[in-house]
């Protein structure tokens, strides 16, 4: 069972420890998939992102001999992670692929269920770069002693310029996300705009689906603060999801307000940071060359919901932004950093004459 521990890269450890392993990262959460996906590309290893049980299969139905290690989310929708195990191990019969369940439960009970269900370890959210790559390495590699030396070779490293953040553990966020303060932010205010119906009150469910519904939505606010090293969101947002899950009303309601609260905190520390922490003019860069098939791959890319259409939009941007004009690049911005493709694509559909 593995828990979180705060460490990032040091000279002295290799700079690729995965090159070469390719990995499959179910989550229902974007905010945990973008964060993993980052971390473990770092590492150097391949990795495909899926967003549910059913993408999962049909990824490792085509690619499952080629896979070498699978972390799964326990709880999703469409088909949860213990199913999802059970059908990898049954129908596809990839008895021996290494499937880590991922959960922000650290229980006896819930850790004995999953490896009932086919799981092969249980990693314990939020986890971070030294977690995630001494997992892959103790699998992978079939050596636990490969994961301990490495894990004794990984130090800290420090970043300047990290912003201050009330609800933050700033040197928590700082490792976690290996001092890449842009990608800590980016997340952050995607956490924001994901739950912003939460910063206020909230009526009470008013049928067992609503219950159920408000628990995964907490469920999934735990995941996402504690990779955001909001440990007060974490802990309110973990009380209201038991509250739901037990169908209590009587304390639900203060929960909820208190999870208002600590998301309410951490808007106005981002507005605070906003003068500051502005990215320079896009316009001022120097522009890059537009060809059509580089923007019809862009296109397809957000079509079909792949996180690649972040990594090529962070390479065109400044191109972008002198096609686009600054109001229209404004508001391709803002639905790329909270990762509403579809909105982006309203916007760069009419412009590049795809529609």
């Amino acid at each position: 069972m593995r828990s979180e521990s705060s460490v990032s890269i040091s000279p002295a450890v290799p700079a690729a420890p995965l090159q070469g392993i390719q990995l499959l990262v179910v989550d229902d959460s974007k905010i945990n998939l973008l964060v993993a996906e980052k971390l473990l590309l770092h590492a150097g290893a391949s990795v495909h992102l899926a967003e549910d049980g059913c993408a999962a299969l049909a990824w490792l139905k085509h690619n499952g001999q080629e896979t070498d290690l699978v972390f799964l989310d326990v709880q999703m929708p469409v088909m949860d992670g213990l199913t999802a195990v059970g059908l990898i191990r049954s129908e596809l019969g990839l008895q021996y692929l290494p499937v880590i369940a991922m959960t922000g439960a650290d229980s006896d009970e819930e850790m004995a269920h999953a490896l009932a269900c086919g799981m092969t370890d249980h990693l314990i959210k939020p986890f971070n770069y030294k977690t995630l790559v001494s997992v892959v390495l103790q699998y992978v590699s079939k050596s636990a002693e490969s994961a301990v030396s490495w894990v004794a070779g990984a130090g800290i490293s420090d970043a300047a310029d990290w912003p201050e953040i009330a609800g933050i553990d700033t040197p928590k966020a700082k490792n976690g996300y290996m001092g890449d303060r842009d990608s800590f932010l980016k997340q952050l205010r995607r956490l924001l705009v994901e739950f912003e119906h939460f910063q206020t009150s909230q009526p009470l469910p008013v049928d067992q689906q609503a219950w159920r519904e408000l628990a995964m939505q907490m469920h999934k606010l735990v995941g996402n603060a504690g990779l955001l090293a909001a440990p007060a969101l974490t802990t309110v947002a973990r009380r209201a999801e038991w509250l739901a899950k037990a169908g209590e009303a009587q304390g639900l309601s203060a929960a909820l307000q208190e999870v208002a609260a600590q998301l309410l905190l951490l808007k106005q520390g981002m507005s605070a940071l906003a003068p500051k922490q502005a990215d320079p003019s896009p316009c001022a860069q120097t522009p890059l060359t537009l060809d059509r098939a580089t923007v019809v791959d862009w296109v397809h890319e957000l079509e079909s919901q792949n996180f690649s259409a972040v990594k090529r939009f962070a390479v065109l941007k400044s191109a972008l932004a002198v096609a686009l004009g600054t109001e229209r690049m404004s508001e391709l911005t803002t639905a790329m950093d909270g990762l509403e493709f579809e909105r982006a694509l309203a916007i760069v559909r009419p412009w590049s004459g795809l529609e």
